[in-house]
């Protein structure tokens, strides 16, 4: 899913933040829609437990600038997010690889995106598109 290939940055603004839980049994994760001057698109930050011990919070109209994967589930737009930015305050979360962050900005392998956690997460886009 995550693609280093078509890492790009967008600007806009929070137009909603959702937690949700993709499957039964699976973490919440947290997921919002930004609005660009082009497009409203999704963007997919990561585990709900791991946002939300960061110290950065993200807030609905919040102007943010988001670095990540572009990818596509049937037709549509989506970011998987490797770094958020708003004002000063930086949210790093993946490196170039399907690997978070830990909280001091250093790839922490504790967290790392096997095989099956990046279908799911596939799964998880996918659901939040339809």
């Amino acid at each position: 899913m995550f693609d280093p290939k078509t890492i790009e940055r967008i600007s806009g603004e929070v137009v909603s933040v959702e937690t949700v839980t993709p499957i039964r049994g699976m973490h919440q994760a947290v997921h919002l829609i930004v609005k660009t001057e082009k497009e409203t698109i999704s963007v997919h930050l990561g585990p709900a437990w791991f946002i939300e011990n960061q110290d950065v919070k993200i807030m609905l109209r919040d102007k943010v600038e988001i670095t990540g994967s572009r990818i596509t589930f049937q037709g549509n737009p989506a970011i998987i997010a490797s770094e958020v930015r708003k004002g000063d305050q930086v949210l790093k979360l993946k490196k170039k690889t399907d690997i978070l962050c830990g909280a001091d900005g250093e790839e922490d392998n504790s967290y790392s995106f096997g095989t099956a956690q990046t279908i799911i997460i596939g799964f998880f886009v996918n659901l939040l598109l339809y």
